[in-house]
């Protein structure tokens, strides 16, 4: 049922009825996601979006743990997948997001490379 999840699309419906955002990252790491999550849901006006994860590795344990936490459960979806194929962003129903974010590993010696791996 994960693999599913994380191999499947974001709700064209929800798309169109609710608010959200694409994350994009290359390799998603625990403190990188909670820096996110935590400054992206601080403000009252972004209560109510969802965020799609858009990572083309499979969820690892730790984050599997976070997005399990009922406070990001209902808002969080992760998608595997690259922000570099057309068919990805089409299943994040990047056409319908209010933005997009692409954060890379802040400890990545170079980061154009941390980018477009």
């Amino acid at each position: 049922m994960e693999r599913q999840k994380s191999g499947g699309n974001y709700s064209r419906y929800r798309a169109q009825t609710e608010k959200h955002v694409v994350l994009c990252v290359s390799c998603l790491k625990i403190d990188l996601l909670m820096d996110f999550l935590n400054e992206f849901f601080a403000h009252p006006r972004l209560q109510d979006y969802y965020v799609v994860i858009l990572c083309p590795a499979e969820m690892d344990v730790q984050v599997r743990r976070v997005l399990h936490v009922p406070l990001w459960a209902q808002r969080v979806i992760y998608l595997q997948g690259s922000a570099l194929k057309d068919q990805d962003l089409m299943r994040a129903k990047m056409d319908d997001a209010e933005a997009c974010f692409i954060l890379s590993n802040r400890f990545e010696v170079d980061r154009i490379a941390a980018v477009c791996s």
